[in-house]
């Protein structure tokens, strides 16, 4: 979609993402290597009582499904930022996870040739909790 396309509200429901706990412990293993998301001891002496996913891990894992979704790739030039995220809720092996991405805002930045486009990503866990949220913006081409 060029940046004229989206619009202001318009919402996208997110394939559900189901994490294994191999899945979970292999990402941390690589990328954030705390003991709450793989280590079985440590983590069920934990706050959470169990290995749970690197909240790196939940953005990746849900963001990547909204990518899979193509609906922005033909145009997109770039990711800007990410303005904000939140963990609200840990995320277990296997919970379902399902994200709404919610178009949230966008400003032109060049007349005639590029755009911003803000985005919310909700996720909530199978107990309708919500898990995370992150906003981000990427610029677009505009129509020619």
């Amino acid at each position: 979609m060029y940046f004229e396309e989206y619009k202001i509200g318009t919402q996208y429901q997110v394939p559900t993402v189901q994490l294994t706990e191999q899945e979970i412990i292999d990402f941390a293993k690589k990328f954030d290597p705390r003991p709450l998301h793989i280590d079985h001891a440590e983590a069920a002496k934990s706050r959470f009582g169990g290995i749970i996913a690197s909240g790196f891990h939940t953005i990746s894992a849900c963001w990547g499904e909204w990518v899979k979704m193509k609906i922005d790739a033909e145009h997109l030039v770039a990711g800007m930022r990410i303005d904000s995220a939140e963990w609200l809720k840990p995320v277990y092996p296997l919970d379902r996870l399902d994200g709404v991405v919610t178009i949230a805002d966008k400003k032109i930045l060049s007349k005639n040739k590029y755009g911003a486009v803000s985005f919310y990503l909700e996720v909530k866990n199978q107990n309708d909790d919500i898990a995370l949220k992150i906003t981000g913006t990427a610029m677009f081409k505009c129509q020619p």
